[in-house]
C-alpha cells in the first residue's frame, strides 16, 4: 500500500498534527502562558528545541515536497523548524493567523525549488455554536513543468468533552469546506489535508466522503489514541479530478506513519507533553503521508 512505482516520477507529500509547537514566548493576545520557562511545564529554549529537533527527524526521513502541519503557534516556529532541515533555504512556509484561543494555527511547508505558490486563501468558517476555530489554509501550487494543484490544510473543532455542539460545529466545517472549494476552484485538482477530529463514520467525515474520496484506508487507519482506543482523526482527501492526469494519485496511496521511535510500548503516538509535564515523546498524532505520481 502507498508508495512509487519504479518508473514513476513520484513526490511525497506529508500531514503532521505536530501537538503545541509554541516558542517561549507568552503572546499577550493568546492563552498560551503554560508555554513559557516560568509555567508548570518549564517551557524553556532547551525543551523548544529539543521538541524541533524531534518533529525534524521523522520530517527528514521521509523526504517530502509538501507538509501541511496543524497546532503551530506562529510563522517563526516555522522558521526554526525549516531551519533544522538539510537545505533548509529551498523551503517556503505558509502561514496566517488565525481567531484560535490559544493561538494555534495551520500552515504549509514546501519545497521553493519544486512548487511555485500560485494563490493562497485564508477561510475563517462560521461556526452554529458561536465559538472560534483555526482557519481553512488553502493554497494553490504548480510544478515548474506547469501541472497544478489546489491543497487544503484544516484543523476541525476539537472532541473534548464530546459535545453534541462540537459534531455539528465540525459538520459545518465540511459543508463550508465543500463550498468553498466548489465555489473557487471548480474543475481543479483538489487535496484537502488535515486533523478533522472526526472518524470516517462520523457526519463530517461521511458528507465530505459525497464529494471527495479518502486516500487512507479505514481498516488499519489510526491516527491517535484516547483512553487506549484509537482513532482515524487525521485524513488525506481528493477529488476525482486527481485520478486522471498529472500529477494523479489513487485511493491506495496514503498511509500512516507509525515509526517505532515516536511510539510507546503499546505502539501508540507517544505525546511531548502528558498529565501537565513534557513527557519527551514527539507528537501525540501519527503523520500520514500520500504520494503524487507523474507518468
Amino acid at each position: 500500500m502507498g508508495g512509487c512505482g519504479s518508473r514513476e516520477q513520484c513526490h511525497t507529500v506529508m500531514f503532521w498534527n505536530v501537538e503545541n509547537l509554541f516558542d517561549t514566548e507568552i503572546n499577550p493576545l493568546k492563552a498560551d502562558d503554560e508555554f513559557s520557562p516560568g509555567s508548570f511545564l518549564r517551557w524553556n529554549d532547551r525543551v523548544y528545541r529539543y521538541k524541533l529537533e524531534q518533529l525534524s527527524r521523522i520530517i527528514r526521513r521521509e523526504k517530502p515536497i509538501l507538509i501541511g502541519l496543524a497546532e503551530v503557534e506562529n510563522r517563526q516556529v516555522l522558521e526554526d523548524l525549516t531551519a533544522t532541515f538539510k537545505n533548509s533555504d529551498l523551503w517556503g512556509i505558509i502561514h496566517r493567523e488565525s481567531m484560535d484561543r490559544r493561538g494555534i494555527d495551520t500552515a504549509f511547508l514546501f519545497r521553493k525549488d519544486l512548487l511555485d505558490t500560485l494563490s493562497i486563501k485564508q477561510y475563517e468558517p462560521a461556526l452554529p455554536s458561536g465559538s472560534v476555530t483555526r482557519d481553512f489554509l488553502i493554497s494553490k501550487f504548480a510544478f515548474s513543468s506547469g501541472e497544478s494543484f489546489v491543497v487544503t490544510v484544516v484543523h476541525f473543532p476539537s472532541k473534548r468533552g464530546g459535545s453534541r455542539d462540537a459534531e455539528i460545529d465540525r459538520l459545518a466545517c465540511a459543508r463550508q469546506l465543500i463550498t468553498v472549494l466548489h465555489n473557487e476552484f471548480p474543475g481543479a485538482k483538489c487535496l484537502i489535508m488535515g486533523d478533522f477530529n472526526a472518524g470516517p463514520n462520523e457526519e463530517a467525515m461521511q458528507i465530505l466522503n459525497v464529494f471527495y474520496y479518502s486516500l487512507i484506508p479505514e481498516k488499519d487507519g489510526w491516527t491517535y489514541v484516547y483512553r487506549g482506543i484509537r482513532d482515524q482523526l487525521d485524513h488525506f482527501l481528493v477529488n476525482g479530478e486527481f485520478f486522471i492526469g498529472n500529477p494523479f494519485t489513487t485511493p491506495s496511496s496514503g498511509k500512516v506513519l507509525r515509526p517505532s521511535d515516536m511510539s510507546d510500548e503499546f505502539g501508540f503516538p507517544e505525546p511531548y507533553i502528558l498529565n501537565r509535564r513534557v513527557y519527551g515523546g514527539i507528537a501525540d498524532h501519527f503523520p500520514i503521508v500520500a504520494y503524487l505520481t507523474f507518468q
